[in-house]
């Protein structure tokens, strides 16, 4: 990813956990149970949990497929 498409993008590159429930319309055990599984990624930055947005769209992804059962 170049520096262009960064200021082309106008969805954030990372999610804090609130704002991943609220998209996903799940509650905050279910996200952290998918978190615990491996089946949604984070990334820490400090004490910040947060999910990078390509992440967050491929476990949505497989969720609607129903690759994936949430936890």
């Amino acid at each position: 990813m170049n520096a262009s498409h960064l200021k082309e993008s106008s969805r954030p590159l990372l999610h804090r956990i609130n704002d991943v429930v609220r998209m996903a319309n799940v509650g905050r055990t279910t996200i952290y149970g998918e978190i615990a599984s491996g089946r949604l990624r984070i990334v820490k930055l400090g004490r910040a949990t947060l999910v990078r947005d390509e992440d967050l769209h491929t476990w949505l992804d497989a969720m609607a497929a129903g690759t994936h059962h949430a936890a």
